[in-house]
């Protein structure tokens, strides 16, 4: 594959998740700048509500982007989504606190996550769509986690200039104006990924569909009416990747720094040793799910999940770096075996004329439902119940949901397509006489 397509589809998610995970990130001094309560909990609660309001709007971004992308074509739909990511966040960094405009601060805050939220609900599966299209087909899920791969990348971006910001800033500076850095630097992105995506190819497969007329003209009836079933599968089969991220990555840094107040750059250093296990190992196991198909390692990962949860997350309760670290590490893992292997399976399921619309709408449900709330529902949880162990009863309760989904699933080891896909190719949990419609014209 030409380089400038890997990089038309990595630099998306590299500079998108930049952008989107700065909330994320932030969430100490944006829960004291923009949702004071007497309640430090209180105060926490309502921060990861905004944060989990960037995921609300996911499906509606993937079924406006997965419409664009069907219709118009993949890179013209993902040129626009990275537009609608970086102007809210530019202007994130210019809002007023709440001390300045009260009750108003924390309402845009909200309204501009909203529409972050609708840029990630194209994108994310867009970058997998785009690459997986143009990749060759013995190499589809090596090729199609290297967008996974950008959006680490960008996180890994994100921590960098939040760790440097606070290093270089004490705690008065970083609270009156150095948070907004980070945030006004977004703006940058917009120039170069739009700019590198307007100057690659449309893929093969959407070139053919639209040569033959085969271009649906309304992708989210068809979507929802001929294949809720797949709808379904591709959203249960990426809950406990989503769950187990989120609750590592925005949660556990904010328990580290609220509850036991360890120094923020210690834990966006640990943040940071995390995406890099996840990034580094994710290519590999993408070459691995090509090997022996996405299902088995979907298996080992979710399995993985359900039995060391308990005693992994066991080792952040020790409050000791090396421990914490070794958790981290572990999950780390099974989180790159699990976005390895999801990316090829969803793919081969949706029919290629819906592909973008389907695959979106089914993701951006499960971050929706799982994934962005997940630290809203643990901090809930541990809040009502007292017991800090919480957040792996609900890993463990969601990735049950997976494993009943993974099962019913025939692998994918050679190479299925859209072109031989059925009831007979992928034992679906629903019946259904539809056929996706070929990958080959």
């Amino acid at each position: 594959m030409k380089k400038r397509i890997i990089a038309a589809g990595m630099v998306g998610e590299i500079l998108e998740w930049y952008d989107f995970t700065l909330y994320g990130f932030f969430t100490p001094i944006l829960a004291t700048l923009f949702f004071p309560a007497h309640d430090p909990i209180l105060s926490l609660l309502a921060t990861f509500g905004g944060f989990a309001a960037g995921y609300l709007t996911r499906p509606l971004g993937g079924a406006v982007f997965g419409h664009l992308g069907d219709r118009w074509g993949r890179k013209n739909a993902l040129a626009f989504t990275l537009l609608l990511m970086a102007v809210p966040t530019f202007l994130m960094g210019l809002l007023p606190t709440y001390q300045a405009i009260g009750i108003w601060a924390p309402v845009l805050l909200i309204l501009l996550r909203l529409l972050q939220g609708l840029s990630c609900g194209g994108e994310y599966t867009g970058s997998i769509v785009f690459l997986y299209e143009h990749s060759p087909v013995k190499h589809q899920g090596f090729f199609s986690s290297l967008a996974i791969m950008g959006s680490f990348i960008g996180g890994l971006l994100s921590i960098a200039v939040v760790s440097v910001t606070t290093m270089l800033l004490n705690e008065e500076s970083l609270y009156a104006w150095g948070w907004r850095i980070p945030f006004l630097l977004g703006i940058l992105t917009a120039i170069l990924g739009f700019y590198t995506r307007l100057k690659v190819d449309e893929t093969p497969t959407f070139e053919k569909i639209k040569q033959k007329g085969d271009l649906v003209r309304i992708p989210l009836m068809q979507s929802f009416t001929k294949y809720k079933h797949i709808i379904l599968t591709i959203m249960c089969i990426n809950i406990p990747v989503d769950v187990l991220s989120y609750v590592i990555l925005i949660y556990m840094p904010t328990y580290l720094t609220k509850i036991i107040g360890w120094p923020m750059a210690d834990v966006m250093m640990l943040n940071m040793l995390f995406l890099m296990t996840i990034m580094l190992t994710l290519p590999l196991f993408g070459a691995v799910a090509d090997k022996i198909g996405g299902k088995y390692l979907l298996i080992i990962s979710s399995v993985g999940v359900m039995f060391l949860a308990y005693p992994v997350y066991n080792l952040f309760m020790q409050e000791k770096l090396k421990y914490i670290l070794v958790g981290e590490v572990i999950f780390g893992l099974f989180i790159a075996m699990g976005m390895a292997a999801t990316p090829k399976i969803a793919a081969n399921l949706a029919p290629a004329q819906l592909r973008y619309t389907t695959i979106s709408i089914a993701h951006g449900m499960c971050v929706a439902l799982f994934g962005g709330t997940a630290p809203l529902v643990v901090t809930f949880l541990i809040d009502k119940t007292g017991n800090a162990l919480t957040p792996v009863y609900y890993i463990i309760m969601t990735t049950i949901i997976t494993v009943l989904f993974v099962f019913r699933l025939k692998n994918d080891k050679y190479y299925i397509t859209s072109s031989n896909l059925s009831e007979d190719s992928f034992k679906l949990p629903f019946k259904s006489a539809v056929q996706p419609v070929s990958d080959h014209f």
